[in-house]
């Protein structure tokens, strides 16, 4: 955080935040209302990278839709058999945390999720680290598996 409003108590200068969805994070600087943001509890800058997406996709998922069984991995076909589908009555269904209906439900999950990545509870494996100018290093990385984080500026 490098500045605030002259109402703000609950934030500081140098406060780390996570931006709120559809804040537009691709940018050195933003100005973000205040009752979106809360500090972040001391703790592992990569691990808090990923918090505004992994904790709320999956918090959201486990509330929002039936309980998942099965987990498939990153962009792969999913193969249903219509029988299982039918004689089972289950359900297949789409989910993109990033959709309108979750935009005041993905706060709440990820201030609840902030205290279990400052303790190490809540915690994702990171295979690389990139700067930007070797994005294509990080993709041809991430092709072989494994989560990986862009370093765009700072810290």
């Amino acid at each position: 955080m490098l500045a605030t409003g002259p109402e703000v108590d609950a934030l500081q200068v140098g406060d780390l935040v996570v931006l709120p969805l559809y804040a537009g994070a691709w940018r050195e600087r933003l100005v973000v209302p205040a009752d979106s943001l809360f500090a972040l509890p001391a703790g592992d800058i990569e691990q808090y990278s990923m918090l505004g997406s992994n904790p709320p996709t999956a918090g959201l998922m486990l509330s929002e839709c039936t309980p998942v069984q099965l987990f498939l991995g990153t962009g792969e076909p999913m193969w249903v058999n219509t029988l299982t589908l039918i004689g089972k009555h289950l359900t297949v269904r789409g989910f993109f945390v990033g959709d309108f209906d979750y935009r005041d439900k993905v706060v709440p999950v990820i201030r609840e999720a902030a205290p279990l990545v400052a303790d190490g509870a809540l915690v994702v494996p990171v295979a690389g680290v990139y700067p930007l100018e070797h994005i294509q290093d990080a993709v041809q990385h991430l092709l072989r598996g494994g989560k990986i984080l862009l370093k765009v500026a700072g810290r």
